[in-house]
């Protein structure tokens, strides 16, 4: 449906527009599950032909006809990735501004998108990235003051980053750590219109409790050995200050909640990231608003809502004892015919035993990673239909999946402190407030 008046409004909730130098591209593709195939051919395989590839020999700037760096390994990469890889690493090399605009032109229904920076630096031992305040401040001055409120994205925070900097160690590339993750956060919200706070604790830490993980923290590399040592309190400490600015000041929190996808370790999921691990941060902060990403959802081929190794009924059990748990939907593979009807058939289930999740899902594509997919253009209203055949969600819960939970998810409600301060930040750089914006103001 359209965004417009006539439809109910579409927020994409969990994106992406970083690109292959705001990370450090070999540890991330080697990380990817299925990617592994590749360590079997051998590691310089990625490091010297898919990596050199994609990246290019400098950062990309914006063009008006972006694409792969014109070198000789490109004949290769494309004999070796099918073509849904092959998108995938296009994108990844272009300029965030090109990437931004692929993602605006390929769902121009969508009122409001919500890219989520992620920091993987200290984790990978891999490629030289883009500094982190750097990709702020670009993604501040190049996407979201030109893209006049239709973009407002998520500022990644890394625990391991705020203790090298308070501890006065070098960051992985051997220079003194100058930048201190906390202070670009609270910037980044109060005065460069990021709405929210991405953590990504399959890395390797937990969101509390960190000293009971002290022999699984200590077997990652941490980009050498020089980061293995600060304790759980430590990370417990720096993570309790993040979650008070939040609670605070009606900042939201993403984490990834899911199996696959980068994780220090394979397993590392389980270690770290399962969603049991945030209830005594719930309890804590009960004012905090947290989003655990992708549901918790097949975390095997078939296992679903009910499954003996899904999250999703454990996160379903926690809606009720936590007003302000949500969890998103994205990069579910709704758009595979072969794998719709059992989505189907588990949100039957699952709206049965908890109907209060409808007012806790929220929509998200997990753009660009999901471009790999044929029918990625696809996902709302192929996610719309699995809704509406499992049956039970009026059209008003309908349009709240696509728009209307994120927006209380979001602090974007008249009267929220997160719209007070956008409300603000459009005055201050003469931006038109947008459609959803207007669309809102007298909700």
């Amino acid at each position: 449906m359209p965004s417009g008046n006539s439809g109910p409004l579409i927020v994409d909730l969990h994106a992406h527009i970083f690109n292959a130098w705001d990370i450090p591209l070999v540890g991330y593709l080697e990380s990817r599950q299925e990617l592994r195939q590749f360590e079997r051919i051998k590691r310089w395989f990625i490091k010297h032909v898919i990596s050199r590839c994609i990246r290019g020999d400098k950062p990309p700037e914006p063009s008006p006809n972006p694409g792969l760096p014109g070198n000789f390994d490109c004949w290769l990469l494309k004999r070796v990735f099918p073509t849904g890889y092959m998108r995938w690493a296009h994108v990844l090399g272009m300029n965030v501004v090109n990437i931004a605009e692929r993602l605006r032109d390929t769902y121009p229904s969508y009122g409001l998108f919500v890219p989520l920076m992620v920091d993987y630096e200290y984790w990978f031992d891999s490629t030289k990235d883009v500094l982190i305040d750097a990709q702020v401040e670009e993604i501040f001055s190049k996407v979201v003051l030109p893209f006049g409120g239709l973009i407002h994205p998520f500022v990644s925070f890394d625990p391991a980053r705020q203790l090298a900097f308070e501890g006065h160690y070098p960051n992985p590339d051997g220079y003194l750590e100058t930048i201190n993750p906390q202070e670009m956060v609270e910037d980044a919200i109060l005065h460069k219109g990021f709405i929210g706070v991405k953590l990504y604790n399959s890395l390797g830490y937990r969101p509390f409790w960190n000293a009971e993980v002290e022999e699984q923290r200590r077997k990652i590399a941490l980009h050498g050995t020089r980061y293995k040592y600060f304790t759980g309190a430590d990370y417990d400490r720096v993570l309790c200050r993040l979650y008070q600015f939040c609670a605070d000041n009606g900042v939201p929190i993403t984490t990834h909640c899911h199996a696959t996808g980068i994780e220090a370790y394979q397993g590392a999921s389980e270690v770290f990231g399962e969603p049991s691990l945030w209830w005594p941060v719930l309890e804590l902060y009960p004012e905090l608003h947290l989003n655990l990403a992708h549901f918790g959802w097949y975390r095997k081929d078939g296992e679903g809502y009910g499954g003996r190794d899904s999250w999703v009924e454990e996160i379903c059990d926690q809606f009720s004892a936590f007003d302000h748990l949500y969890a998103d939907v994205a990069h579910h593979e709704v758009i595979q015919v072969k794998k719709k009807g059992q989505f189907i058939r588990d949100y039957h289930d699952l709206f049965r035993d908890h109907p209060e999740a409808k007012q806790r899902l929220l929509f998200g594509t997990d753009w660009h990673v999901f471009i790999r997919e044929e029918k990625h253009r696809d996902m709302h209203t192929e996610y719309e239909d699995v809704l509406r055949q499992a049956g039970g969600l009026t059209d008003t819960e309908i349009a709240d999946f696509l728009g209307g939970n994120a927006l209380r998810f979001l602090g974007l409600r008249p009267g929220d402190r997160n719209r007070g301060r956008l409300t603000q930040f459009y005055q201050d750089h003469n931006i038109t407030p947008p459609e959803w914006y207007q669309r809102t103001e007298a909700a």
